[in-house]
């Protein structure tokens, strides 16, 4: 019992090292053991987006995201680097969503703002495509 606990403390200082070095991981570097079971993790950006801002993106046109320099992205984007990025649509469970590769960000002092680069597009959920928009919901009083 006492070598299963040391050995989940082995396991678990090599997760935080490999997530804080992003090296990749190889048979030579760890016990092979413990290989199959260590999977490095992905640092994913979340945002969330507005329904045309999506479409653009999913459609290929905008190929770079902006977020003003404040201090909560400041703590977000500045010094990071990330593997992908989740864009959401919305906030239900069927929202639409986007995985896309994390190309780089530019720091723009003369707008004030975060330039996030966008790579290709890994993955499309829920998204009804540009020729079939989601009819937005009526407001009260049938307007």
């Amino acid at each position: 019992m006492h070598a299963d606990r040391q050995g989940a403390a082995v396991l678990a200082s090599i997760k935080l090292l490999v997530y804080r070095s992003a090296l990749p991981l190889t048979h030579a570097s760890l016990p092979w053991r413990q290989v199959m079971r260590v999977r490095a993790m992905k640092k994913i950006l979340h945002l969330t987006l507005k329904r045309e801002w999506f479409d653009q993106i999913a459609q290929g046109f905008k190929r770079v995201e902006h977020r003003t320099m404040t201090p909560y992205w400041d703590s977000r984007l500045r010094n990071r680097v990330y593997d992908e990025i989740c864009f959401r649509n919305g906030y239900t469970t069927d929202r639409p969503f986007m995985r896309v590769k994390w190309a780089g960000i530019v720091n723009n002092q003369w707008a004030q703002r975060y330039d996030i680069l966008l790579g290709h597009i890994l993955e499309i959920r829920n998204w009804p495509g540009p020729n079939n928009p989601i009819q937005p919901a009526l407001k009260a009083g049938g307007r």
